[in-house]
């Protein structure tokens, strides 16, 4: 570098830095000047810098943990630090303060009681962040979001490059019926199980859909994607459908050995703003409070990480899980669809997909997000006031609406049916169904206390043999007792959660006292 070429680097250093505002420190002024250092945040566009869930937050490069177990480095909302935030107001204003023995003002760092003031503002004039995207999505005006960066009306940051959509301003039947059948052949290969026909292919491409529109959706329930067999493909069924949404492969969520554990991995995940999370390789079943909300709920309060404050963070991300042979218990079964795939070959792990399909997302992600929106927008400007026969889904009209509806249109089958499928896997309904079941055979509609069921189920014959195996081993698991005695106090509680759920007709219901204990009995509903 030439000195002629030193001289230029500093003119131009010298001139940004007087282009920039002055912001004078004076004492007593403070809230003054951090008004004044907000606005020239603002202006400036250095950062940029955010407001979400009660925090100052900017876009950074975190590592991400994908399906396969390896890492790599995703764009993600990180919390700012008062370092970051002086860093991003020396760029965007000059500090001065007055040196009463120069009689003049001269240049200073931001001010840490400025940083610290600032910080402890609860709401600031920053642009709200809601949720970072991955694909170009349809506003509910039924407008295409597809510019890079921020989006002021929705609070969207949309990450991708600049994809070649092609999306009909009123797109036709023909094209979105066109659409319909390029998404459906990228799923072609996958074993999906087709009884009943064609649901395993809905829930598919409800899952893919749902995905590229979450952000826009109040709540979207749970994709599964559930096989007998590992090395089915259910992992990489959740990677395409990530591909397409966000152009990367699903970011995997640690589900821990506790439920503690599990909680903090999602909490800091929608703090981060994933757009798509996958739990992936399930092997306890799918369940917790937090994650039910997560689901059902636009926002949802989380604990940072190393403080003791929780905030409200939207729950905007789409959510997906995989197992091999996926179970759902409690609330999960009414907000889970699960999309069953089976190679029906021994060693599933040994075929070999016709394509490297996730290469061909990649190179048609265009495309393929192009035919998702038209789909979505052809029945938005087209759908007929009166509505589909469609099943009712409660808490999810929204997602039936936008999601499930242009499906049902195009004539695949019903993905909300699928709950059938996940009620089969919702192990607290089995349990509770085989009780039932026991319950009858034994004592029909007679009322009975806990303590009595318990003295007749562990009645044992002249050999020292239980008579009634199943009635017994029914009740045991309904109390999770490990030593296998029944306690009559967990099986009180036990029916007390489940008072008035309906399995096959019949319902548990108290039937008053005997000697101050409640008694129950099986009733048959009307």
């Amino acid at each position: 570098m030439t000195v002629e070429d030193v001289k230029a680097a500093l003119g131009a250093t010298e001139e940004g830095s007087r282009s920039k505002v002055a912001i004078q420190i004076i004492a007593g002024e403070l809230p003054a000047a951090a008004d004044q250092a907000e606005a020239a945040l603002r202006a400036s566009g250095a950062g940029p810098i955010f407001q979400r869930a009660g925090q100052l937050v900017h876009i950074a490069e975190r590592p991400a943990r994908r399906n396969d177990g390896s890492t790599d480095q995703q764009q993600a909302i990180v919390a700012i630090d008062p370092p970051a935030l002086a860093e991003q107001l020396a760029k965007a204003a000059g500090f001065e303060k007055f040196d009463a023995r120069q009689k003049d003002w001269r240049t200073i760092d931001p001010p840490v009681k400025l940083i610290d003031l600032y910080f402890a503002r609860s709401c600031w004039r920053l642009p709200d962040l809601h949720q970072l995207i991955g694909a170009p999505t349809l506003r509910t005006d039924g407008s295409v979001l597809a510019r890079p960066g921020y989006d002021p009306e929705t609070g969207l940051y949309l990450l991708a490059d600049l994809l070649d959509l092609t999306v009909p301003d009123k797109p036709s039947y023909r094209q979105a019926e066109a659409a319909n059948e390029a998404l459906t052949a990228m799923f072609s290969s996958f074993p999906l199980v087709d009884e009943p026909p064609g649901l395993a292919l809905g829930v598919a491409l409800a899952g893919l859909v749902g995905a590229v529109l979450r952000p826009t959706l109040p709540a979207c329930p749970l994709i599964g994607v559930t096989a007998p067999a590992a090395g089915t493909g259910k992992s990489y069924l959740v990677d395409l459908i990530s591909i397409i949404a966000t152009g990367r492969r699903a970011a995997g969520v640690a589900t821990g050995s506790k439920p503690e554990e599990f909680e903090k991995s999602l909490g800091a995940a929608l703090l981060e703003g994933r757009p798509l999370l996958c739990l992936d390789n399930m092997v306890q079943p799918l369940a917790g409070q937090m994650l039910c909300m997560t689901l059902s709920q636009e926002r949802v309060a989380v604990r940072i990480l190393g403080q003791s404050r929780s905030v409200e963070v939207p729950s905007a991300a789409g959510l997906f899980a995989t197992g091999n042979n996926l179970t759902i218990r409690g609330d999960m079964a009414r907000r889970t669809l699960l999309c069953r795939l089976d190679a029906g070959v021994e060693y599933p792990e040994d075929r070999a997909f016709d394509s490297d399909i996730l290469a061909e997302a990649r190179r048609r992600r265009g495309e393929l997000v192009s035919a998702v929106l038209t789909i979505a927008k052809w029945h938005q400007m087209h759908r007929n006031p009166t509505p589909l026969a469609g099943r009712r889904f409660a808490g999810y009209e929204t997602w039936c609406e936008r999601v499930r509806d242009p499906l049902l249109a195009l004539g695949h089958r019903d993905p909300v049916e699928a709950l059938d499928v996940t009620r089969a896997a919702d192990v607290e309904g089995v349990r509770l169904a085989t009780i039932m079941d026991q319950w009858e055979a034994a004592f029909g509609d007679m009322s009975k206390t806990c303590s009595e069921a318990i003295k007749e189920a562990s009645e044992r014959d002249s050999y020292g043999e239980i008579r009634n195996t199943e009635l017994c081993e029914a009740l045991a698991g309904a109390t999770g007792d490990r030593s296998g005695m029944i306690s009559a106090r967990k099986l009180s509680h036990y029916l007390a959660r489940h008072e008035g759920r309906i399995i096959d007709g019949r319902r548990f219901q108290r039937d008053g006292e005997r000697a101050k204990v409640v008694t129950w009995r099986l009733c048959k509903t009307p």
